[in-house]
This record gives C-alpha cells, structure tokens and sequence, in this order.
C-alpha cells in the first residue's frame, strides 16, 4: 500500500504541468494496478501467463503504467480488462487469439512508450475501445483488421499513425460497421455499441 501511495504522488507532482487533459490523477473509486513492462515475452506456460495477467490487472480502473496484453488463447475469460478506463504508460496487443474488451478505456496517456508508440496492436483478432478519445503520443498497427483500420485515428492520437504490413485482408472483404455507426462510418466492430466515439479531440496529424 506505501508503494502504491508513493507512485500516486509522485504521479501527482510530475502530472502538475497540465500534461494530458483527461484524468490527470485517480479519482474516488478508482482501482489503481500497476502496469508491466515484459514486451512481447511469454512468461511460462499459457495458463501461468494468463492467471499472471489476470491477477495483475483484475477489476482495475486505472493503470499506474503500461497494460500488456499478451499471448491470450481462445476460450480465456478477457472480461477482466474492460473496467480499465486510464493508462498512463503505453498499450500493447500482441499476439493475442481473442478479441480485447477494453470498452472502458477513455485515456492513454504515453508517459512510457513502446518503441516511440503509445499504443501498438499486433496479431490480435478484434480490438474493442468504443470509449476511447485521447492518446497522448503515436500508434502503431501491424496488419489491422478492418475495424481497426476504419478508425480516425488521427482525431484521438497526438501524434503519427503507422499502418505496417497492409490490412488483414482485402478492402472488399471487410465487414461493415452497423447503419447506427453510419453517420461517422468509423467503428471498433460490427454491433451498434461499436461506433466510434463522436468527440474529436485533435485535428489530423500529417
């Protein structure tokens, strides 16, 4: 717990310059966990990895550092993420075989990059963050799959996107966002729930 207090305030004096419009500091109610930083590692066996995972950041609201989530294979339970509304390290997706419910994240800060990226998705199926509205730094996506790839990622990332290795398949294979997302045309997934959130918090970045 002394640990914890001590990382809230330094977070506090280091965050007073007004760095990131959103969420600052915790709030009342909030579960703070704190982040990892293993990469693309693979920590023992699936189910070691996963209980790991799980055990770090079960019913968090608010991570004091990178979310890394890695190497999940179907049939795991990855509902345990979507309370996660703050990180103020980086994200990272890889190699994940299920989609990723982070329906609750709102803000990602980028105190802490992977490799210059504040958000890198990779070989992950369906990537789920309707409630997203700000990055604070660059994004990195490794072959994205459509949904992913119809997001106006410039209008919630202070800085570049990069699109590697081209989208998972064909433009004209893609499934396409529910008629309620049709007004912006951008969604994280197919259901009505998915649609791309409509504040805009940065113009475009070239």
């Amino acid at each position: 717990m002394k640990s914890i207090a001590l990382m809230l305030i330094l977070l506090l004096l280091r965050f007073r310059n007004g760095q990131g419009i959103y969420l600052e500091s915790p709030v009342s109610g909030d579960k703070v966990c704190v982040g990892t930083e293993t990469g693309l590692a693979k920590l023992g066996s699936s189910s070691y990895h996963y209980k790991k995972m799980y055990r770090q950041f079960e019913d968090c609201t608010y991570v004091f550092g990178n979310l890394e989530i890695t190497h999940l294979k179907a049939g795991q339970d990855a509902s345990f993420l979507s309370n996660i509304r703050v990180v103020t390290g980086y994200v990272l997706l890889f190699g994940n075989e299920m989609d990723i419910p982070l329906t609750s994240l709102v803000f990602v800060r980028g105190d802490m990059t992977y490799e210059g990226y504040t958000i890198v998705i990779a070989m992950s199926p369906n990537v789920y963050l309707p409630a997203l509205t700000e990055i604070g730094g660059s994004v990195k996506l490794f072959m994205p799959n459509c949904f992913l790839d119809s997001i106006h990622w410039q209008y919630i990332s202070r800085g570049k996107v990069v699109r590697a290795l081209g989208l998972e398949k064909p433009a004209d294979k893609c499934d396409q966002c529910s008629d309620a997302c049709a007004a912006q045309g951008h969604c994280w997934g197919p259901e009505q729930d998915m649609c791309q959130s409509g504040d805009v918090m940065f113009d475009i970045v070239a």
